[in-house]
């Protein structure tokens, strides 16, 4: 269903005059997606770029650069507070921001942000794929809300009497339906996606910086659930990262030549 799948979410989410990043396995949190699109916003990849600004950070770095403003300082305590550690961490942190311009001190000796924190990715799509468990599937998609703007389960069409029988439990949380045939290749979507009303900003950053890592080849580690006895061994080598649009070819030279080689998935 894998092919399939990729073809039938470009088709529906993807505009093909805009600049779309498809990964697959994509882990945000302790969540891991089959298949996460992003629409990618090359002006805000340009502004990290050429600011100095291209490291993906983690999800510490993150809440401290949102707790800062470019215009006003904030003490340590306020940043450590905001960050979830202790001061002593915090600083640590801050170091290494201030280090790398993320960030700076003000005169007064408090903290105030250098770089842009617009995510890199401005809508994020999440698939879960489940042959048959679509009410496992459901739980697992409902959790992706705290990073994706919409979440899609997929299923295979042999089971469109079940997917029928749970349209208003998804419909009521805003999940789609997408169903594949495993004959040919056909897709029917059953019902549409609503944007997730759980989506935080955090969130969403974090599946950009994620989806940067990834961008300029960063070795995957071995994800969570692979480490579970049964669990599948594809879910332990996450695909490169594929480029939908005019814009892809804009991408690699911006990433200085480190990023992969990056493919299109569209039928010719």
């Amino acid at each position: 269903m894998h092919e399939p799948l990729r073809h039938a979410v470009a088709a529906i989410f993807c505009p093909v005059d805009e600049l779309w990043l498809m990964l697959d396995e994509h882990q945000v949190h302790s969540r891991i997606p089959d298949l996460v699109l992003g629409r990618l916003n090359l002006d805000v990849l340009e502004q990290r770029i050429d600011g100095g600004w291209g490291r993906p950070l983690s999800q510490t770095e993150l809440r401290a650069l949102h707790s800062m403003r470019p215009d006003r300082g904030r003490s340590l305590r306020s940043v450590a507070d905001h960050m979830r550690v202790g001061e002593a961490r915090a600083r640590e942190i801050m170091r290494g921001l201030l280090a790398e311009g993320f960030a700076e001190r003000t005169q007064s000796g408090s903290y105030a942000r250098r770089a842009p924190i617009r995510p890199l990715l401005d809508v994020v799509v999440s698939v879960e794929a489940k042959r048959s468990d679509l009410i496992d599937a459901f739980h697992q998609a409902r959790a992706h809300a705290m990073f994706a703007d919409r979440c899609v389960v997929a299923f295979d069409l042999g089971y469109l009497p079940r997917a029928e029988s749970l349209l208003e439990t998804y419909r009521h949380e805003g999940i789609g339906l997408l169903g594949l045939s495993a004959e040919d290749g056909d897709w029917v979507q059953v019902a549409k996606p609503a944007r997730a009303r759980g989506n935080g900003v955090l969130g969403r950053a974090l599946a950009a910086e994620r989806a940067l890592a990834r961008l300029l080849g960063a070795a995957v580690t071995r994800l969570p659930q692979t480490r579970l006895p049964g669990a599948s061994r594809s879910s332990a080598s996450p695909g490169e990262p594929v480029l939908l649009g005019p814009a892809a070819i804009a991408v690699a030279p911006l990433l200085r030549g480190l990023a992969p080689a990056l493919s299109d998935p569209r039928p010719a």
